[in-house]
């Protein structure tokens, strides 16, 4: 297809210094259509009309694997993998058009479509990092179930709202997840998934989330994942991803990601799993099995591997002559290990360079020594419903929150936000917050001096569906814990709105918060009332998403089950019962009495017994006798029978006799 600069037959993905290049990753189909882009491209430079417009290059497409080994988990031993897939596309004309090269159809229309959509984020997570046998986390991994971050460049609420619809559209198709859950139209199914907004945003910029805690992630997630990538799951890392591993691990997160630049648009797909090491086998096979095969994939840029490792690998130990890279791992102690991925299946001893040498202290070592061994330069927030004392569980809580900042000399802004369901009805004026400092000293303030302090915002619900939304904004020094009470009220819910699992509780969404690091000097130890609200950007909000190199860290709490009031759910069966139980009274009396007549009644009746043969024929015989009986009685004379006074006995023939005269004319007339 005319490699010529100027060729009116140049496909519109040749351009200046791409010439060369080769269609690599290209279907039969799109190659296809390249030629027929072509074609129509020629015929309009002969003639009037308008002008093909010229790409700006191919799409760019990377692929990395990060491996690191749990040394502290138990037997069978376990590694976290990551699976990290990236596309670059410029925002040319041709991507505005629709017309795209790697970069998935499904996403790329979602973008041209509403073009005010100007970064998101999904991820799907089932399990949780286990701290206490695996140590600190390597990154901020999100909570269980589903969760959806945007951020929409536009002042419009109904722009917003349209741009909002149509992604969780998108993203329940592209992930065959509910994410349309999220929807704040749909009422009452959705009254735990409404999208929160970010009230310190700029102006001009909308963003939120949402979530949705009862979202399971199953390999039907995976699938449609996979598809997104130029080469699925026939070649690339992603051949490497096997779905029964996947629905056993203790822990898996799908994540996919847009951020949309001035020129470009970087799609990021990735897979976090936790999968077991098989340790009889060595190499690439330990990995991920003996029948685990790599097949490169054509549209791929680069395919590499990083291997975590506590201590600095040596060259005899890798005994490899491929290229190596060894640097430190930034923010951890360790070291990474790059490979390109065609070497690493050639290395015999890749696994030992996670497991060999100094593995630290365990992380439960700490726990038992009354010492906290885990990351100690992390803002922790706690978030719970407790209960009261005297009181009901069921019935009344309150409402915990707790910001510990463990860092050394440094002072932490908190920016939080939290939904509470429509059940939840909070007591603002039993609010309570107490401060204490690095020295430990402790102040404390109540009602409308402590919202002051904290900066509280909240939206109550509307008494229906709607949940309360709570903002508050606080800086915690180094060394510090703030913590904020208040008493809640758990409302009666109709039987319809309990789900199978009544006694499990219901599912609260996670909280969110972003984070931001002061410079030294800035605050002090006690609480102050800021001079003006802080503001996030929305490009300092799209770095937080990355959770490295930014102004603000986005991070979430975990979920909450919360018990409330149950009906008597079997009213319902009662009712019913004592309903057909009247109903069958009233209806078989009014029977009986229209309908049935005087017939007996069913348990009044008497079986009737079977006699013997005997008695049935003498019963014939004896209804016979008679009829023969009364015949030769119509046909005597009256003379035969006055005869008769004179032959038999002179007791019994007046009676006989006049018996006879007197049933006679009766039988004439039968006879006759």
């Amino acid at each position: 297809l005319g490699s010529a600069k100027n060729s009116p037959l140049r496909p519109s993905g040749l351009v200046d210094g791409t010439a060369d290049r080769p269609m690599r990753g290209l279907s039969r189909g799109t190659c296809l259509l390249v030629f027929l882009d072509a074609l129509v491209c020629s015929r309009s430079t002969l003639s009037v009309g308008p002008e093909c417009p010229h790409s700006t290059g191919f799409d760019r497409f990377a692929e990395t694997l990060h491996l690191r080994f749990l040394p502290h988990a138990h037997s069978p031993g376990l590694f976290l993998a990551r699976f990290d897939f990236e596309i670059e596309a410029n925002l040319s004309p041709e991507f505005r058009a629709d017309q795209f090269d790697l970069f998935p159809k499904s996403i790329g229309k979602l973008l041209n479509a509403h073009q005010s959509i100007v970064s998101f984020e999904a991820a799907l997570t089932q399990g949780r990092w286990k701290d206490e046998e695996w140590g600190p986390p390597p990154r901020e991994f999100r909570p269980p179930g589903a969760l959806l971050v945007s951020a929409i460049d536009s002042d419009d609420s109904g722009e917003v709202s349209l741009a909002w619809k149509y992604l969780i559209s998108a993203l329940s198709g592209s992930l065959c997840a509910s994410f349309e859950g999220m929807d704040p139209d749909l009422g009452a199914s959705s009254s735990r998934g409404r999208p929160l907004g970010v009230p310190w945003a700029e102006s001009g910029n909308q963003l939120r989330f949402a979530t949705l805690p009862y979202e399971p992630v199953c390999t039907e997630n995976l699938t449609p994942w996979m598809k997104l990538l130029p080469c699925g799951d026939l070649a690339g890392l992603a051949r490497l991803i096997s779905p029964i591993p996947v629905a056993e691990s203790p822990l898996v997160t799908l994540s996919l990601s847009v951020h949309v630049q001035e020129s470009t648009v970087v799609m990021q797909a990735s897979l976090d799993v936790v999968l077991p090491l098989s340790s009889a086998a060595l190499g690439f096979s330990g990995w991920f099995g003996a029948d685990a095969t790599y097949v490169p994939c054509p549209a791929s840029d680069s395919s590499s591997v990083r291997l975590w490792s506590h201590d600095q690998p040596t060259l005899d130990l890798l005994n490899t002559t491929a290229p190596v890279t060894v640097g430190p791992l930034a923010g951890s102690d360790g070291y990474v290990v790059a490979f390109r991925m065609q070497d690493f299946t050639q290395l015999k001893g890749s696994i030992d360079v996670p497991t060999k040498g100094a593995q630290g202290p365990a992380p439960w070592s700490g726990a038992l020594s009354g010492r906290q061994h885990l990351s100690s330069d992390r803002l922790s927030v706690m978030r719970d419903l407790l209960s009261q004392e005297g009181k009901s569980e069921r019935t009344h809580g309150r409402y915990l929150l707790r910001f510990t900042n463990p860092g050394t000399g440094v002072m932490r802004r908190v920016l939080f936000m939290d939904q509470l369901p429509f059940f939840i009805r909070p007591l603002w004026h039993t609010f309570h917050a107490t401060f204490q400092g690095p020295s430990g000293a402790v102040e404390e303030a109540a009602g409308v001096a402590a919202m002051q302090l904290l900066e509280l915002q909240f939206v109550p619900s509307d008494g229906g569906k709607l949940p309360t939304e709570v903002f508050l904004s606080v800086d915690v020094p180094a060394g510090g814990t703030v913590n904020i009470f208040m008493d809640v009220l758990k409302n009666f819910l109709q039987l319809r709105e309990f789900s199978s699992a009544c006694e499990k509780g219901f599912d609260v969404g996670s909280a969110a918060w972003l984070e931001q690091e002061l410079p030294h000097g800035t605050g002090g130890s006690k609480p102050q009332i800021k001079t003006e609200p802080p503001r996030v950007s929305r490009a300092a909000f799209i770095g937080s998403l990355a959770q490295t190199g930014s102004e603000w860290r986005l991070r979430f709490t975990e979920g909450l089950l919360v018990l409330v009031p149950m009906p008597d759910f079997s009213m319902p069966f009662n009712v019913l019962a004592l309903t057909s139980t009247a109903i069958t009274f009233f209806f078989g009396s009014i029977f009986r009495l229209t309908a049935a007549g005087r017939l007996p009644h069913w348990v009044l009746k008497k079986e009737d017994v079977k006699g013997s043969r005997f008695k049935s024929v003498f019963r014939k015989l004896s209804v016979v006798a008679l009829l023969g009986v009364a015949y030769l009685l119509a046909v005597t004379s009256d003379q035969a029978i006055l005869a008769l006074r004179e032959q038999l006995p002179e007791v019994i023939a007046g009676h006989v006799v006049d018996n006879l005269m007197a049933l006679k004319p009766h039988v004439a007339i039968l006879a006759r």
